[in-house]
């Protein structure tokens, strides 16, 4: 009982101390050089309590100290064990203390152990850094959203970042494995994209897209000898066995720059496939789990100036800065360390 009002009193703590920094609709704008920073955190497996897990959290702390990013986004298995209102507490209080908003978008292991998605984003709603709005669409309207970045000191929009659940397990019978992003959520995206294009006298607002599990493109990126790609590749893609269609309706949207995933442990690449970047972020977790890469986080910057392209590569635990790469003109061209 004391624990769980010690904890009462210092969410109330962090809420007021945060609450002038974020406003229930905050405005993102790119900065006065021109750009914006995203940190993807993914499959942190958080278990309150259990020693490794802290490692997860003295890493975000690296991460954020180094990139002092614009906003985070959280794809999908970050607690996996109870208790998960607690888990989810530790995690998003490292986010709280750093002033940094983030969204969040769930995996298929974060609604096994007791506690619903929904109730989950109901909490995380509760703290003022996490910009997640629910209710977007009919049926999966639980952890789906955008995120309209503007031109710096306007109100013109120059970058969407869409979050959207890829669900967890197929719902088709006899059809085994992992699930996909439905049709109603990509007539969701459909008509996102369309409004933002056509308010843009009919050119494309350029985008990113995150979830946790893989589209089948992401394999079929790699081409046949699986060797088009820059990055860490361990693993077989666990791709759902269906294609919904999300990969075309992006195609046929414009403007998507890349779809970024975790879902895989061992992998962190990018590779791109008619022109769009089709990549995994770094493992973020610690042995709660199966892991072969020391833990990180991917780092994507976007410059406003050069529409279509962007920087991205891995911040690590130990603070290290790994494969920088510029995804330019449908390639992925690797960098040399800038650090």
């Amino acid at each position: 009982m004391k624990n769980k009002l010690y904890s009462l009193i210092i969410l109330s703590v962090i809420g007021s101390c945060f609450s002038t920094i974020f406003a229930q609709e905050k405005k993102f704008h790119f900065d006065e050089q021109g750009k914006f920073k995203i940190v993807q955190f993914t499959d942190i497996h958080y278990v309150k309590d259990k020693q490794p897990s802290q490692s997860s959290l003295d890493m975000m702390n690296v991460v954020l100290e180094n990139e002092k990013p614009d906003m985070v986004v959280l794809t999908g298995d970050i607690v996996t064990g109870k208790p998960v209102k607690e888990g989810w507490y530790d995690v998003v209080r490292v986010l709280e203390e750093n002033a940094v908003p983030y969204v969040v978008t769930f995996g298929n292991h974060d609604n096994e152990h007791g506690v619903s998605n929904e109730e989950i984003e109901s909490y995380l709603l509760t703290f003022p850094g996490c910009m997640n709005r629910k209710g977007s669409i009919d049926t999966y309207g639980c952890a789906n959203g955008v995120v309209v970045v503007n031109k710096a000191r306007t109100d013109k929009p120059d970058l969407l970042i869409y979050y959207i659940n890829s669900n967890a397990y197929s719902t088709i019978p006899g059809v085994e494995g992992y699930g996909w992003i439905e049709t109603d959520q990509i007539d969701w995206y459909n008509r996102q994209a369309q409004a933002f294009r056509q308010a843009n006298g009919d050119n494309p607002v350029p985008a990113l897209s995150f979830f946790h599990i893989p589209l089948p493109e992401h394999a079929e990126a790699l081409g046949p000898d699986k060797t088009k790609y820059r990055g860490t590749r361990i693993e077989k893609e666990c791709a759902p066995q269906l294609n919904s269609g999300m990969f075309l309706n992006m195609l046929r949207q414009g403007g998507m720059m890349g779809a970024f995933v975790g879902h895989d442990h061992s992998n962190d690449y990018v590779a791109v496939l008619h022109g769009i970047a089709l990549g995994y972020g770094r493992f973020s977790g610690s042995t709660n789990t199966y892991q072969d890469l020391i833990s990180g986080a991917r780092v994507i910057e976007v410059d406003s100036a050069r529409p279509g392209e962007f920087l991205t590569w891995m911040r690590l635990a130990d603070g290290s800065r790994k494969l920088p790469v510029r995804v330019s003109e449908g390639k992925v061209k690797a960098l040399e360390l800038m650090d």
